[in-house]
This record gives C-alpha cells, structure tokens and sequence, in this order.
C-alpha cells in the first residue's frame, strides 16, 4: 500500500514540476531582442538603419541657447544674458527661450528670429548669423529643452525622461527606463506619437529585427512608448521566477515525502 501511494506521489509531483516549468516562465524566444525572422536575411547581412530624425522646431518648444565670444567687451552678453544649462528641467525651462506661436524666439539685442519649422542645426546657422552682426567671434550652441519622452505599461521603471541629445533610438529609451518588467511583451509595444494630423499610434515588435529599418527606430520629442503586457502569464500569475530555486524546491519536497513514506513502511 504504501508503495501504491509513493509511486502515484512521484508522479502527482512530476506533473505539478513540468506544469510550473511551462508556465513560470516567458518563452525564450519572446525575450530575445532583434531576432532574425527574414528567411532572406543573414546573420551576416548589414542592416542599413535609417538616419536620425531631423526634428524640425514647433511653437512652444524651449530652446536653450549660449553664445561664447573671445572678446573681452562681448563677455557680459555671451554668458549673463543667455541662460545656463544645468541638469535642472524647471530652470531650464524658466531660462530657456521659447518658440511663440509664429515661430519666433527674442534674443537680447539680436532681436526676434524666425526659428519655426527649422532643425536645431539650421537653427544654430541662422542664429549665428544673426548674432554675428553685433558680436564678434561668437560661437552659438543650440539644444532642444523640451525633447522628452514617456515610457509606461510593464516595464521596471516607468516615467518620463529628459534626452539631452539631439536623437535616442527606441532601445536607449527602453534602457532608461530599466528593460521590460516580469511580463512585459516584447513583441507588443505601442508607439504613440503626436502629428500635424494629431495622435498615431504604431504597433512595434522589439524582437524582429526590421525594427532596425522602420521610421520609428529614432524616437521625436514627446513620444510615448507604451509596454503591453503578457496577459495570459500575468493571469496565470506566473512571472520569470528562477530555474534553480523552482527546481531544487520542488526536489527537496519530494526528498522529505519519500524519507518519509519509507520510514512509517518500517
């Protein structure tokens, strides 16, 4: 009888260990990134990845804006009328120059200038031209304040962040905010951003590699990033546990039944 019992035991635990091991964890091809599923593709093929985006400035956007000049007369101009680029957003933001409606930003003594609808280089250009009228051997430095962007859904650290470079890539955007989380979905994410014809919204697969090849890849200035996530783990209630911890659980128990099973058989 009591054999009749243990063997049915092992095999009650057998069934429980492979159910976990199926459902504990993500497939491990949902979690690799820019998996090669072109059959006309190579692992050695050379993936042309499209150019940054040249975001072109819009009303309301912030401009931070400096001008260094080497002489002595034009200093008090070039360094305490511009504001100052600290790691602050709301100072920034206060002490930065924004675009108005028509496209137009005030500088001090250059006066008002069309910026509207240019990039931050041409920007940068028509600046220093302008400025080079009243100073002489100026340097102008232009960066975008406002490029931010939000990423939220299943992911370890949600929120927005401040770029503080001309262009970031989709998978920078998802490093800053710490990687998908337990049941994140690489393979449904959501990219909203907003347009001239107001919000678009376009499905993304992180694991196919011709993401490397969409318009998408380089993120604009208030893009949200959105991480759907795996709902028939999350409802199952199962997320990437350890391997290690599953197994060697689920064999000590099995260890303590039998020890015991055969010490009440004697």
């Amino acid at each position: 009888m009591i054999k009749y019992y243990l063997n049915h035991l092992k095999n009650f635990v057998f069934i429980v260990l492979i159910t976990g091991l199926i459902f504990s964890c993500t497939p491990h091809k949902k979690l690799i990134y820019l998996q090669n599923k072109s059959k006309s593709l190579s692992e050695k093929d050379t993936v042309s990845i499209p150019q940054k985006m040249n975001y072109r400035i819009k009303p309301n956007d912030n401009l931070y804006i400096k001008i260094v000049s080497l002489d002595p007369k034009s200093m008090d101009y070039s360094t305490s009328q511009v504001s100052s680029y600290g790691g602050n957003e709301s100072y920034t933001f206060l002490t930065g120059y924004s675009v108005n409606d028509s496209g137009y930003i005030q500088l001090p003594i250059a006066g008002d200038i069309n910026v509207g609808s240019l990039t931050v280089l041409e920007a940068k250009e028509k600046i220093q031209k302008a400025i080079g009228q009243y100073i002489i051997n100026s340097t102008v430095v232009v960066k975008l304040l406002n490029f931010r962007i939000s990423v939220l859904g299943d992911i370890q650290r949600p929120g927005t962040f401040y770029v503080y470079d001309n262009s970031i890539n989709i998978f920078q955007a998802i490093a800053l905010a710490g990687d998908l989380g337990p049941y994140g979905n690489s393979r449904k994410v959501k990219l909203i951003r907003v347009t001239d014809k107001g919000p678009e919204i376009t499905a993304l697969n992180l694991t196919d590699k011709k993401i490397l090849y969409s318009d998408k890849y380089y993120l604009a200035p208030n893009d949200i990033i959105y991480i759907e996530p795996n709902t028939a783990a999350k409802t199952a209630g199962f997320a990437r546990v350890p391997w290690e911890l599953f197994i060697s659980a689920i064999t000590a128990t099995l260890s303590i039944i039998t020890t015991t099973l055969l010490v009440l058989k004697y």
